[in-house]
């Protein structure tokens, strides 16, 4: 299957042309270690106080952004656009959530089962719990639509439970 993140359609030929969702989020997360460790916009700056700084605070801000669209991989985003080898999609019937809530609650999914997170979790004296507390804030920024938080719908709960396998080719 080709996961497409960006799609854009030439107007004057009429040919669409697709950023691939894998390239899309590892351009993002290098765009924002080179924006730590040039400290642009400050970005070092605020990093450092929450105490990530050097190496480490520019890691963490890579791992963090190679995640913030990882909504995209859900059938109900790819069927927007079809770009082929999606036959899955197509026949599935997806849930009307948009992209950032998706990724979001893939998350909150994911939080909720200690094992599998910390398969994922950048690697810290904290606990598993601690670390997803404070986690949950920086991913809800993440995911959310350029910096805004998803709008959650009323039971965030009940909308990750809907999600099941077939939402999400990726193995978790």
């Amino acid at each position: 299957m080709r996961y497409w993140a960006k799609y854009r359609k030439d107007h004057i030929s009429g040919v669409g042309r697709i950023h691939l969702l894998p390239c899309h989020l590892l351009d993002v997360a290098a765009v924002g270690y080179l924006m730590v460790t040039n400290n642009l916009f400050g970005a070092a700056d605020t990093l450092k106080q929450v105490g990530l700084e050097g190496e480490s605070g520019a890691q963490f801000f890579a791992w963090l952004l190679s995640s913030h669209d990882i909504g995209k991989f859900a059938c109900s985003f790819q069927r927007e656009v079809w770009v082929g080898g999606q036959e899955d999609c197509r026949e599935l019937v997806c849930q009307n959530f948009r992209h950032d809530v998706l990724g979001y609650a893939f998350w909150r999914e994911i939080f909720e089962e200690p094992e599998k997170l910390e398969k994922v979790l950048p690697k810290s004296e904290l606990g598993t719990g601690r670390k997803a507390g404070i986690l949950d804030i920086w991913i809800s920024v993440t995911t959310g639509h350029h910096g805004v938080p998803p709008k959650l719908k009323e039971n965030l709960r009940k909308l990750c439970k809907m999600l099941d396998s077939s939402q999400w080719p990726l193995e978790t």
